[in-house]
C-alpha cells in the first residue's frame, strides 16, 4: 500500500496515494528538498501545536510543498545553517538580542531569505532596528478599521480589510480579492534613496482605518485621537531587498518580507 518513487540510488516514499502526493515525491526526487527554519527562543509560534495559535497546519502545508521544516535557536548558533532557504520569525513575545539580529543580518545580506511576523503590543527595538536599516520603520501601533462593509461580514474593527495590493509577484494572486489582517501593526517605508536597498508595500488598508499609537494589550477601548493616531491607508505588509556592493563586485541579493501580524 506504499508508493515509492526511485531513481538510481535515491528513493522517496509518497505521503499518500493521491496524485498530489506522488507529484510531491517526484519533485523531491528530482529537485531535492529545501529547508525552512522557524526561529525559537523568544515565545514565537509553536509549529507543533494544534491549538488555535499553533502553526501545525502551516508546517504540514510546507511539508506538502516539499519543504523540510526545522527549528532554530539563534542564541545557540553563530550563524544560520547553510541549507536554510527561508528563515521565519513568527510572532516573538520579546525582543531578540543584538548578537541574534546580527546573525539574521549576516544571513540576509549574504543572499538569504527571511519572513518577519511582528505582532502589535510587543516592544521589539532590536528587530525594528534591523528592518530600519532596510528602509522599513516598524510602528508600535494597532490598526483599527471602521469600514462598515467589513463589519457586515462579521469582521471586528481590529481586523482591517485589505483591498489594495502592491506590484510584487508575492501578492499578484490576491488581485481583486479582499483579505483581512487580524490584530496587526503597520509599517512606514522610508522614501529616501539608499544604495542597494529597496522596500515596497504589499498590502494597504482602507482610508477608514487608523493606527492606535503606542498600543498596549492592556487597553480595553480604542478610538481615534486626532494629532496622535495615524490615519489610513496604512501598510501592513512589506517586501524588500538588500544588495551589498563591494569594490567592483556585486554581492548576493537578500530578500525579506515583514507582516504586522503572526495571526
Amino acid at each position: 500500500g506504499t508508493i515509492i518513487v526511485a531513481s538510481g540510488d535515491r528513493h522517496f516514499e509518497a505521503q499518500g496515494q493521491t496524485e498530489e502526493s506522488v507529484a510531491n515525491a517526484l519533485i523531491r526526487l528530482l529537485k531535492g528538498q529545501k529547508s525552512v527554519y522557524f526561529a525559537q527562543g523568544h515565545g514565537e509560534r509553536d509549529i507543533e501545536s494544534a491549538e488555535r495559535g499553533g502553526y501545525d497546519k502551516i508546517q504540514k502545508e510546507l511539508q506538502n510543498e516539499n519543504y523540510l521544516v526545522k527549528t532554530l535557536v539563534l542564541l545557540q548558533t553563530p550563524k544560520v545553517p547553510a541549507d536554510c532557504a527561508l528563515l521565519v520569525i513568527a510572532g516573538p513575545r520579546n525582543d531578540y538580542l543584538p548578537p541574534e539580529t546580527e546573525t539574521i543580518k549576516s544571513y540576509i545580506t549574504a543572499g538569504g531569505r527571511a519572513l518577519f511576523m511582528l505582532d502589535p503590543g510587543v516592544e521589539l527595538p532590536n528587530l525594528a532596528g534591523l528592518l530600519a536599516e532596510w528602509k522599513v520603520k516598524v510602528r508600535n501601533d494597532l490598526v483599527i478599521d471602521q469600514n462598515e462593509i467589513a463589519q457586515i461580514f462579521g469582521a471586528s474593527p481590529s481586523m482591517p480589510l485589505i483591498l489594495k495590493y502592491g506590484s510584487s509577484p508575492i501578492v499578484e494572486p490576491l488581485a481583486r480579492t479582499a483579505t483581512l489582517f487580524p490584530l496587526t501593526r503597520s509599517f512606514e517605508i522610508d522614501k529616501e534613496y539608499k544604495a542597494g536597498v529597496t522596500a515596497d508595500s504589499l498590502c494597504e488598508t482602507t482610508p477608514d482605518s487608523f493606527g492606535v499609537t503606542d498600543f498596549k494589550p492592556t487597553m480595553r477601548e480604542v478610538s481615534y485621537r486626532a494629532g496622535k493616531d495615524i490615519k489610513g491607508p496604512l501598510t501592513v505588509a512589506v517586501s524588500g531587498t538588500t544588495t551589498g556592493v563591494g569594490e567592483g563586485e556585486k554581492k548576493a541579493e537578500g530578500r525579506f518580507v515583514a507582516l504586522g501580524t503572526s495571526a
